[in-house]
């Protein structure tokens, strides 16, 4: 059956959700002054008004409270917290502007519209997310370590064009910039110049199952070309899992052949593994299997454990819902359709990458 049918659309259909999202920032501004006590011409609130915002300031501190007793708690998410409580006041501050942000969100960018949060709801997707990145920080980071650390080795050999692919692969991806920045930035006056030396600057790229089977060659190249990933790069690209077939079309796409394509490919996790002596699938070519293992990164193996931390790392909130193709921009470049979430995935993503980036940079700086 040919798949090659879908279309390369000429505009962004989700152009107007994202001219929306961006109107509530200034608003998001004004939520962060207000929760601060900061913002003028309060006598414009009615008193309902002004107690839902007392109530949104408590639900905020009260929920931030039980945060640090939850890590307290757990012995294996203290010792990363440490890391990231290097600059603990700057890291709740960004904590309250994500949270100012996403009360922009259900107030449709108005103030004035507080009527619109339900507050028994907030304060559970608050305390939903705060323990999502507990967990994020205690399960998800050390596989990202391991990760970097193999990808480090790679650059000490040559310089390596690294690709994150999303939307899974979105966390890495920023862990990697965060680690990258605050690599940078930690050298001194005298070690200026050695910055671009030292630099990674990953790529992050939507190539998902729909691009991969609905798209001719022809479109996909263009696509990667659009994102600047072109065939003379030497590539290393980043999937969670679970066989690394979109990573490995994407190099066949540019050119790339066996044997060279397996090293190329990292993955946190595999379908193909043994449980109990036994292989997960049956009568499966057992030469693919070796292949696709080999694809893991160093230092995790094909288990069982993996398999289901990969399904949960897929499984974490995004910003955008899955791509559901591509269209041409008034340039000429091809880019993923998305459409941004407005509920708690929103939010849930921004509290993540957040604690995140501060891990790997501070890890990094100080």
């Amino acid at each position: 059956m040919n798949r090659t049918y879908r279309e390369i659309l000429k505009s962004n259909p989700h152009n107007q959700e994202y001219v929306e999202l961006a109107s509530y920032e200034k608003t998001s501004k004004d939520f962060y002054r207000l929760l601060l006590g900061k913002l003028e011409n309060e006598d414009d609130f009615t008193d309902l008004q002004l107690e839902t915002v007392i109530e949104l300031i408590d639900i905020f501190t009260t929920e931030l409270e039980y945060f640090q007793i939850s890590i307290k708690n757990d012995p294996r998410a203290a010792r990363k917290f440490e890391t990231i409580f290097l600059t603990k006041e700057k890291f709740f501050e960004k904590i309250l502007y994500r949270y100012s942000r996403y009360l922009s969100v259900l107030c449709f960018g108005n103030l004035k519209n507080l009527s619109y949060i339900n507050l028994k709801t907030l304060r559970n997707e608050l305390r939903e997310g705060l323990k999502e990145m507990i967990d994020v920080v205690e399960r998800d980071i050390p596989k990202y370590e391991i990760l970097f650390a193999e990808l480090d080795e790679l650059q000490q050999e040559g310089k390596k064009f690294e690709i994150y692919l999303g939307r899974d692969g979105i966390y890495a991806y920023e862990a990697r910039r965060a680690l990258d920045t605050g690599r940078r930035r930690k050298l001194t006056k005298e070690d200026f110049n050695k910055r671009e030396l030292i630099r990674i600057k990953p790529k992050y790229i939507n190539f998902n199952t729909i691009i991969k089977e609905y798209y001719s060659e022809e479109s996909r190249k263009k696509y990667l070309e659009s994102n600047e990933i072109y065939s003379d790069q030497d590539l290393v690209i980043f999937d969670t899992g679970f066989t690394g077939s979109i990573p490995e079309q994407i190099l066949k796409t540019l050119g790339f052949e066996d044997p060279d394509i397996n090293h190329r490919i990292k993955i946190l996790g595999t379908t193909y593994f043994k449980n109990n002596g036994e292989l997960k699938i049956e009568q499966i070519d057992e030469e693919k299997v070796k292949n696709i293992q080999s694809r893991m990164v160093k230092g995790l193996a094909p288990n069982l454990e993996n398999y289901l931390h990969v399904d949960v790392i897929e499984e974490r909130p995004k910003k955008v819902m899955t791509a559901s193709g591509i269209f041409e921009d008034i340039d000429g470049k091809l880019k993923p359709v998305e459409n941004p979430y407005f509920n708690k995935f929103f939010f849930h993503y921004e509290l993540i990458e957040l604690a995140i980036r501060q891990y790997f940079y501070n890890k990094e700086y100080f």
